[in-house]
């Protein structure tokens, strides 16, 4: 019986070693690609999950010695089925959920992905538990034959990922000295950019005209231009970055990446500044910190999701929140993720509400006003991205925690961008008492809109000899632009019909400066109001893998003469996914 026995306990082991490999390789695999959107280096974001992976084998294998005889040899094989279900459920069963951002996901919807995973997990572990005898040597060859494919795989895709791999925390540069740097304007020439990502157009001009704050927040916006009809370039944030700091649009031709930092590190408004000897401050959070540093910059900051949180244990509860989302069954998905709250993360916040960007970042700006002082020699170039009024939909009217994840709808929208505007307000109020405000050029735009149908569209647009596109195109068309020029004087916020676009931001901002440089663009306070205009918007639909291929799906371009939410959307050519495409 000892040599059988022995033989049993081995195997055990080698299970429950198999599992723990899976773990950490969907883990790997996790981070390099989404590589961009954590901080700390390899080793730091999966430290948690390594952790994890040696408890988890620990466990496995004391459960083991628990068992006699048969028992052992069942659990045994029902350990190289979990394994099996494991790798299954976290590199081929992996359903699209849309974006993870904390906006709600239906779980009704599709539930056949529930039934499929919780009839393929309770059918294999059964037949480990009761036909383990006939099964028992075919679960031990697909065990270790799937468990070296899988080594194999992610062996080949760290490989091609080295950079990703071997890169250095990018923690150390988010010092306190260079956030105390950020909360510092100079006595004269200050340009503030702030980039609310996500706050729609129309939103903004509702809450300028409500009958009980709009006075107010008119009062507010006092030297401001809004420009009711400005015409988004792309449908989400990274696209849009190129295109309104250095004019850029992307083809489809390049890898993505290597677009936006080639864009980034080139003639953008930003270093323009930076050349200009302007000192360039930037705060955003971690994913897009990391793209923005290959410009120039002197001051860079990372708004954490929680401030109270280190990077390297925040990162790492988010990778292990990621794994466990990806290797558990469906009907299992929704209580790990928990509405953006997540599993794990929460034990490393000081508040659960802080895990959705909203608080965090209106936390910082909060910091940014309590904080703000004149105490900087060269003049100062501050370029603030943050998603308070991004999805998901987290506050009540009160400005505080709903309590759970809000659909978003045009009411939700309004009360959480309107939550927003009265932290920016508040900005604004500082820079004024500080003499700062009037001086200053600033500059308030969003990268697109907010997800709900703009008032005033009527019409339908469709893909060029194809179906039709949702209506929520046009609201992620229809992004925020207000600038306050240097020395403006009138006491209220102005609107202007001008057909202005997100593109033609880094041309406006150098028009106003007096700087000798162009990006293919117009400067919208030097355009006639009432002159038509040809624009364009590039249409692309979300893709489950939109962070780890190198291109984009095909992208729609569409051109618009007028006011893009009246005249009709003419569908040009589609841009497909290759590197020679022109």
């Amino acid at each position: 019986m000892s040599a059988p026995q022995s033989e049993t306990a081995l195997k055990t082991i080698a299970m429950a070693i198999i599992i723990a490999v899976h773990f950490m390789l969907i883990a790997l695999v996790l981070y390099l690609g989404n590589a961009e959107e954590f901080v700390v280096s390899a080793w730091e974001a999966l430290q948690f999950c390594f952790i994890i992976a040696l408890i988890l084998l620990l466990v496995l294998y004391v459960l083991g010695r628990l068992f006699r005889g048969d028992w052992r040899c069942r659990y045994t094989v029902a350990l190289a089925a979990l394994g099996l279900l494991i790798w299954v459920q976290g590199t081929v069963l992996i359903w699209d959920y849309g974006i993870l951002d904390g906006r709600n996901i239906d779980w009704s919807i599709d539930a056949w992905r529930g039934w499929l995973d919780a009839t393929l997990w309770v059918c294999v572990i059964l037949s480990s538990l009761i036909f383990y005898r006939r099964v028992e040597k075919l679960f031990y060859k697909l065990a270790f034959a799937v468990v070296v494919i899988h080594i194999a795989t992610t062996t080949y895709s760290s490989i091609t990922n080295l950079e990703k791999l071997n890169r250095s925390s990018g923690a150390d540069y988010n010092s306190d000295k260079a956030l105390e740097e950020v909360y510092k304007f100079s006595t004269k020439n200050n340009i503030v950019h702030l980039m609310l990502d996500g706050f729609q157009s129309d939103v903004f001009e509702d809450l300028m005209n409500h009958e009980t704050v709009g006075d107010e927040y008119r009062s507010q916006f006092s030297g401001f231009t809004f420009y009711n009809e400005t015409l988004g370039v792309f449908p989400y944030t990274r696209f849009s970055v190129p295109a309104f700091l250095g004019g850029k649009i992307y083809k489809n031709d390049t890898p993505k990446n290597d677009f936006i930092k080639s864009v980034l590190k080139g003639n953008t408004i930003l270093n323009v500044a930076y050349e200009n000897d302007y000192d360039v401050d930037i705060a955003s959070e971690a994913y897009f910190s990391a793209l923005y540093a290959n410009g120039n910059h002197t001051n860079s900051h990372i708004i954490s999701k929680d401030s109270v949180t280190d990077f390297k244990s925040q990162n790492a509860a988010t990778i292990l929140d990621l794994t466990l989302f990806r290797v558990a069954p469906h009907f299992i998905k929704r209580y790990i993720y928990n509405n953006q709250n997540w599993l794990i993360a929460p034990l490393f916040s000081s508040d659960d509400y802080l895990q959705h960007r909203y608080f965090s970042h209106t936390a910082f700006l909060n910091k940014l006003t309590e904080n703000m002082s004149v105490a900087r020699d060269a003049p100062v170039y501050k370029y603030i991205h943050v998603m308070n009024a991004h999805n998901p939909m987290v506050v009540s009217p009160n400005c505080g925690y709903a309590g759970q994840t809000l659909n978003t709808t045009r009411e939700t929208l309004t009360v959480q961008s309107k939550c927003t505007l009265d932290t920016i307000i508040e900005y604004f109020k500082k820079m004024k008492d500080l003499g700062l405000y009037d001086n200053a050029l600033i500059i308030i735009h969003a990268d697109h809109g907010g997800w709900v149908v703009p008032h005033k569209w009527k019409q339908k647009i469709y893909w060029k000899n194809g179906p039709e596109i949702s209506p929520l195109a046009a609201s992620l068309a229809s992004p925020l632009l207000a600038i306050k020029p240097p020395g403006s004087s009138s006491d209220s916020l102005s609107i202007s019909p001008t057909l202005a676009s997100l593109a033609d931001i880094p041309d406006t901002i150098s028009d106003i400066m007096n700087w000798d440089a162009r990006f293919g663009g117009e400067s919208v306070v030097s355009l006639d109001p009432g002159k038509l205009r040809d624009r364009k918007f590039y249409f692309y639909a979300w893709q489950r893998d939109a962070w780890e291929t190198d291109y984009t799906g095909p992208i729609q371009e569409f051109l618009i003469t007028g006011s893009h939410f009246e005249t009709p959307w003419r569908a040009g050519k589609i841009v497909l996914p290759t590197p020679t495409n022109y």
